[in-house]
């Protein structure tokens, strides 16, 4: 890597920092390129060769984060012919809490920050499209299954990001190992069993 390439680099990431900083400080709306220059410690040239306007910057920074996030989430990792192994979803799932952990800043700012629209919404259709890109992969013959598939992947989703919005508000009080490791019993027992509810369906 060349060394423009490290300075595009840090340059960029400087831009991102200093606009999350923003954000969490003032809100979405009334930030101007100006402001994002002056905290960044750079010259409006510099950001326009790099983003065209705050609303590109917020998106290319959204993708980026969300598919970091995606990467690290492999079904493939933790069922494999059939057979779930609750200990490998809970290695995947170390990763994916350092992830957040990692961009925490960007994750609070985003999901607190009231002028920036439905990013709770959008994260967990975000998730939803992943879980069953992932759920097509294991082949699983959908007949068999008396079950909308729709429903499973909303649920799931919309479990994740409350778990994550949840341990964040929380100021991250439990590491990524014991986030990984509960999260991975209640996907492998269901909250009722974990209360010790008995069940009927009759």
């Amino acid at each position: 890597m060349s060394k423009e390439d490290l300075r595009v680099i840090k340059t960029k990431a400087l831009i991102r920092s200093a606009f999350i900083s923003l954000i969490d400080s003032k809100g979405f709306s009334p930030i101007t390129v100006q402001d994002i220059a002056t905290e960044a410690q750079i010259g409006r040239g510099t950001f326009y060769l790099h983003y065209q306007d705050k609303y590109d910057l917020l998106k290319k920074l959204t993708d980026g984060v969300l598919n970091d996030l995606a990467s690290c989430i492999q079904t493939s990792l933790h069922i494999q012919n059939g057979v779930f192994y609750a200990k490998a979803l809970e290695g995947m799932l170390v990763i994916v809490f350092d992830q957040i952990r990692d961009n925490s800043m960007f994750y609070k700012t985003m999901l607190t920050a009231e002028d920036i629209p439905n990013f709770q919404q959008h994260l967990t259709k975000f998730l939803f499209d992943k879980f069953k890109i992932e759920f097509l992969k294991l082949e699983i013959d959908a007949n068999r299954l008396d079950f909308p598939h729709d429903m499973l992947f909303s649920y799931l989703s919309s479990s994740v990001v409350g778990i994550i919005d949840w341990w964040l508000k929380n100021n991250m009080m439990f590491s990524t190992e014991y986030m990984a490791e509960k999260m991975a019993v209640l996907f492998s027992q269901g909250p009722l069993n974990l209360i010790g509810m008995q069940v009927k369906f009759d």
